[in-house]
């Protein structure tokens, strides 16, 4: 279900529409969004602290009991928050524009650094979740969160150990943590994490193998194996803490069970060194100035950085509109640059920037049909204001979303779109930057663009040529 506040209206009057608060305050009146409130002194006792630390070295997750870092009362205000913003269409992510989902984040970092020396904060990789037994609904698939693709690029060595820590007693303790608080219980039937222990898995530390998938390295040996496979039912408040290695998923949900939706809250805390906050302000770090225009963005920016998960719900006009709201504000996010040790000549690019433009192009790509449709459905009439301005934005949005990618690729980046690789060779890149921009210019649009030509095309008033002769532009 798309938000009805941004359905079926001009890309430029929806963005004015989602970006203003008074909305967002009256949708969810009993959260707040004026930056009050946000820290809070509940911790767990040295135990428990001293547990997670220990289970988190070991096994590679740790699991905490209900309302540790909350009271019950602050964990209802969030599900509550999410259950009214996903009755109205939209994401459990934007719970992200209150002030409640922030102290939780607080809450969780409190602890956090307490467990990881204080090494570990907050990077602003918030996601939250409403998974629905009764739509057939599931969490990810096994995976792990960081894999070398995901670092090298940013000049740190292949090398999976190097992606820990020694502390004082020489435990080795991970330099990325996700958080993951229930909101709701979290059970078998209406999904639950599951987890592949450290000890069971050999790509843990050694890194996988591109021969073989990790879940069939760890299974294809004994049966035996699938006995590790731990199942961590929570009840609400309670969480689990994880490293950026073990592997995990949701399970799906019981068909047709008489649960509620599973409804969560992640977020992840990674060190400087390994990974930077998305957020540059450092008032926003400490959660104590985090303004509503900047929480806006990060809830768009997620959304379209896990957009492939959110495909069918997000729809073209709604991804549109995302990546106008998160367009207007990049320049307040990380900059935390890849490294040049692949192409010195190159200029330097913004991590998340290139991520977002990067899933916004493949997000595109996949719904070109349908983004033709609605672009042509939500023009103005001829002869309406602002026409032809609002169209020459949405080509700027998309041309600069591909010169995000551009610039990634050529830093040698993976996980870009792949036909760039076929065109230049790393061996043929000229040391000219402006030459090297002029020849992928000439060149790509035959294997690259190929993907979101249609769509560049769409933007620009040209419609595919079964529609050519719409009435967008005339």
């Amino acid at each position: 279900m798309a938000p009805p506040l941004i359905t079926g209206v001009p890309l430029r009057e929806a963005v004015a529409r989602i970006g203003s608060r008074r909305y967002w305050e009256e949708l969810c009146p009993y959260l707040h969004i004026d930056n009050k409130g946000l820290s809070t002194k509940r911790k767990l006792s040295k135990g428990e602290r001293v547990r997670v630390k220990q289970e988190l070295v070991e096994e590679g997750y740790s699991k905490v009991g209900g309302c540790e870092l909350l009271d019950m009362s602050h964990v209802e205000l969030l599900r509550r928050g999410i259950e009214d913003l996903v009755a109205e269409g939209w994401p459990p992510t934007f719970i992200g524009l209150y002030d409640e989902c922030w102290q939780a984040v607080g809450a969780m970092q409190n602890n956090l650094k307490q467990v990881t020396d204080g090494r570990n904060s907050c990077n602003f990789d918030v996601v939250a979740w409403h998974v629905d037994p009764s739509k057939g609904q599931h969490g990810f698939s096994p995976h792990r969160d960081r894999q070398p693709e995901d670092w090298v690029p940013r000049g740190l060595p292949h090398d999976v150990e190097a992606t820990f820590v020694k502390d004082e007693e020489g435990n080795l303790v991970a330099k990325y943590v996700t958080c993951w608080l229930a909101l709701t219980e979290a059970s078998p039937d209406n999904s639950c994490l599951n987890f592949v222990p450290a000890p069971h898995d050999p790509g843990y530390y050694q890194g996988d193998v591109e021969e073989q998938d990790p879940m069939e390295r760890v299974f294809s040996c004994r049966k035996e194996a699938y006995q590790h496979i731990r199942s961590v039912p929570l009840s609400p408040g309670g969480c689990t803490f994880h490293t950026h290695r073990i592997i995990h998923w949701g399970s799906a949900a019981k068909p047709n069970a008489a649960s509620r939706p599973r409804i969560s809250l992640s977020c992840a805390f990674s060190t400087s060194d390994f990974e930077k906050a998305y957020v540059l302000k450092e008032e926003a770090r400490s959660f104590s100035q985090f303004d509503f225009d900047l929480r806006l963005a990060l809830c768009a920016g997620q959304m379209i950085n896990y957009g492939d998960r959110f495909l069918n719900e997000l729809g073209p006009h709604v991804l549109r509109v995302y990546h106008r709201v998160f367009s207007s504000l990049s320049h307040l996010f990380s900059d935390e640059l890849f490294s040049l040790d692949y192409f010195p000549c190159c200029d330097e690019v913004r991590r998340y920037q290139a991520e977002i433009g990067n899933k916004y192009v493949q997000l595109a790509s996949s719904v070109q049909d349908k983004m033709e449709e609605d672009i042509n459905a939500t023009a103005k009439k001829p002869g309406e204001e602002d026409e032809d301005e609002d169209e020459d934005e949405d080509e700027d949005i998309l041309d600069s979303a591909l010169d995000s990618i551009l610039s990634a690729k050529v830093k040698g980046m993976k996980g870009f779109v792949d036909d760039f690789e076929d065109i230049y060779g790393h061996a043929d890149f000229p040391a000219d930057r402006k030459e090297m921009q002029r020849k992928q210019r000439k060149q790509l649009p035959a294997k690259f663009f190929g993907r979101v030509s249609r769509i560049r095309g769409i933007l620009k008033g040209q419609g595919s040529k079964k529609k050519r002769g719409g009435k967008r532009g005339d």
